[in-house]
């Protein structure tokens, strides 16, 4: 959906491997110049890119705390590509980056689904009051969505037990997003 409304070639990097899907912390940095180099190899221009990051879920909380210590000059490839803000589904900023004021270094969007029953629709309307309608912490929730919609195929068991039941399909999830 993404690359349908994008004029620019659009790029994507997926951190997870066979044996640790889910990049873990200290991994990210490494992983992250590792595929911004792989693809500089097959022609991204470095210094031209506009790089954003993305998570979900649990993903969405080692991001956000990879990107906080590690941005500006202490971002991707030693600091030579910026990056220019992330996005969260079905995730949110954590508190200890909205409290007692939002205080976080770079721009994010929070998409969080109505039904998601594991990150829950009143902790990503949290995020939206702390926000305090600042441009560059935009919060959409779309309705009828679960935890599960970010995604395809079939879910992990946390995920069967907590998730509650959609109200839209697959597909109109995965467009909506």
């Amino acid at each position: 959906a993404v690359q349908k409304e994008c004029s620019a070639p659009l790029w994507v990097a997926i951190l997870g491997t066979y044996l640790t899907p889910t990049a873990i912390p200290q991994e990210l940095g490494p992983r992250i110049d590792y595929a911004l180099g792989t693809m500089q190899g097959q022609g991204l221009d470095l210094d031209k890119v506009k790089l954003f990051y993305g998570g979900h879920s649990l993903g969405s909380i080692f991001i956000q705390d990879h990107l906080a210590a590690n941005h500006g000059s202490g971002g991707p490839m030693a600091g030579k590509v910026q990056v220019l803000g992330q996005t969260l589904f079905g995730g949110f900023l954590q508190r200890k980056y909205t409290f007692p004021t939002l205080a976080y270094p770079v721009p994010t969007l929070t998409v969080g689904g109505e039904l998601d029953g594991l990150a829950r629709v009143a902790r990503v309307a949290e995020a939206y009051y702390k926000s305090n309608g600042m441009a560059d912490f935009p919060v959409e929730i779309v309705m009828g969505m679960t935890h599960m919609q970010f995604a395809s195929g079939e879910p992990p068991l946390l995920v069967k037990l907590r998730d509650l039941l959609p109200e839209i399909s697959e597909d109109d999830a995965h467009a909506a997003v």
